[in-house]
């Protein structure tokens, strides 16, 4: 059965977005791809909505940024080893904002919220194909 969540101990370390070994499926080879998931957190979202994280991130994007998007999901190779997680979209992302953006998330010392991920591109309702699927929902207590 192949290793799915990357912060396994075999894996040496606890980054739950690490790229996982190789791993052979049948007579398939390849690697596991990240995954997103709706899974209904209520931790995660105690500390994104009331905690105000959610907001600092969307204000700090909106002194820099026309067009941008911030929200929660799950993330991982399988919905079971998925972590709460904050998506940031925009144009054209610097590396000094997405420093500046991870220093604050940072500062917010989340414990259910793992980290964040940062995708330089559109957010258009009207795009070709919507970069985020949702394969599963799940309830966390």
């Amino acid at each position: 059965m192949p290793r799915l969540f990357a912060g396994d101990a075999n894996a040496g370390g606890d980054d739950p977005f690490g790229p996982v070994p190789v791993q052979r499926w049948d007579s398939i080879e390849g690697r596991a791809c990240l995954h997103y998931f709706d899974i209904d957190d209520k931790l995660a979202d105690e500390e994104y909505f009331a905690g105000g994280l959610g907001k600092a991130i969307a204000e700090y994007m909106d002194q820099h940024y026309a067009s941008f998007t911030v929200m929660l999901a799950h993330v991982g190779f399988t919905a079971q080893s998925a972590v709460a997680t904050v998506l940031i979209v925009g144009r054209r992302m610097s590396l000094d904002h997405a420093t500046e953006i991870k220093a604050l998330f940072h500062s917010f010392a989340c414990t259910r919220i793992r980290g964040i991920l940062f995708y330089d591109g559109d957010n258009s309702r009207t795009a070709d194909e919507h970069p985020f699927r949702f394969t599963d929902r799940l309830v966390v207590e």
